[in-house]
């Protein structure tokens, strides 16, 4: 098994696309367009003529130092292969990721599931998925009494799709608007335009929102199709949205509308389990390599907080 390290510019981008379109466990997260526009930097080891590819992405400390990180809009990274993924080819990959790469996080797809190693410690991520090849009548049977409840309740307060789907960039300014890291997290603001207007370009995507009675946005989201799943990009509500059940208003409207397809619905989400839990999704397991906790010094601590992604 022959595994290089090839830098960015040097990658043959059709070749690594196509590895990632035909790999037994293929993902969005691992196209090269994907990678330029949810990542400051990005590199690559790669097994013979492409068969296997393993993107290491990474930010560049002000010592020089390249950190490994998973960005906000990239919730894990392959290794990518047309081979079957054994614990012999798992390891390869990880054992010929060059010296000069820092571990701070490097979060794999379900199915990987790397050793105890020495440079950064290993914990389990939980990622949520609903199947949603049954009519809509059969998934609804799934979903939890508050949600059904909740839904009653927002489609008796007037709540409706907005007319016209949102344009990227008024996406990106309600994420900016109202998610917790909105005002701080420039680069997310960015990177999230250029994704969505990419999907859009190449069809794979297509956005949502929900409005009040009086037209008021009070939640939005973006999805795109890859491998026989729906991924769910950036949900986002507002504090009226919040009280309204706006963000569960939308994912069912959005379920009914694709109930019936061999689709995946992949919620994206490790952070908050209670809204695709009360749709009945299904939890499947991430396993992560890296620092649990910043370095005790005071410049590594300001380092870790500034680089951690």
């Amino acid at each position: 098994m022959e595994i290089s390290f090839i830098k960015h510019k040097d990658i043959d981008r059709l070749k690594w696309d196509s590895c990632v379109h035909y790999a037994n466990n293929g993902h969005l997260f691992g196209y090269s367009w994907y990678l330029d526009n949810a990542a400051e930097e990005w590199d690559g080891l790669v097994e013979g003529e492409y068969e296997s590819v393993l993107p290491l992405i990474y930010k560049t400390s002000p010592s020089g130092k390249k950190i490994l990180y998973t960005p906000n809009l990239v919730a894990a990274a392959g290794i990518y292969s047309v081979h079957v993924l054994s614990e012999t080819r798992i390891e390869a990959f990880l054992s010929q990721i060059p010296d000069q790469y820092i571990f701070g996080t490097l979060r794999f797809l379900p199915g990987i599931r790397p050793k105890e190693r020495t440079q950064g410690a290993s914990r389990t991520m939980l990622g949520y998925r609903l199947y949603i090849q049954e009519p809509y009548e059969t998934l609804a049977t799934a979903y939890r009494p508050e949600l059904t409840q909740m839904l009653e309740k927002a489609s008796k307060r007037g709540l409706v799709p907005r007319h016209t789907p949102p344009k990227p960039e008024q996406i990106a300014a309600f994420y900016r608007t109202h998610h917790p890291e909105g005002r701080t997290d420039v680069k997310t603001f960015h990177a999230l335009q250029r994704i969505m207007y990419n999907a859009l370009h190449r069809g794979i995507g297509f956005a949502s929102a929900i409005n009040d009675h009086q037209g008021n946005d009070l939640a939005m989201n973006f999805f795109l199709f890859s491998h026989g799943k729906l991924l769910s990009l950036m949900p986002v509500s507002s504090k009226e949205g919040k009280k309204a059940g706006a963000l569960e208003y939308l994912f069912d409207l959005m379920i009914q509308t694709q109930a019936g397809r061999p689709l995946i619905l992949d919620f994206n989400t490790s952070a908050d389990a209670h809204l695709p839990v009360s749709f009945g999704a299904h939890h499947v397991i991430h396993h992560e390599l890296g620092h649990e906790e910043a370095p005790p010094s005071k410049l590594g601590r300001w380092l870790w907080n500034r680089f951690k992604g």
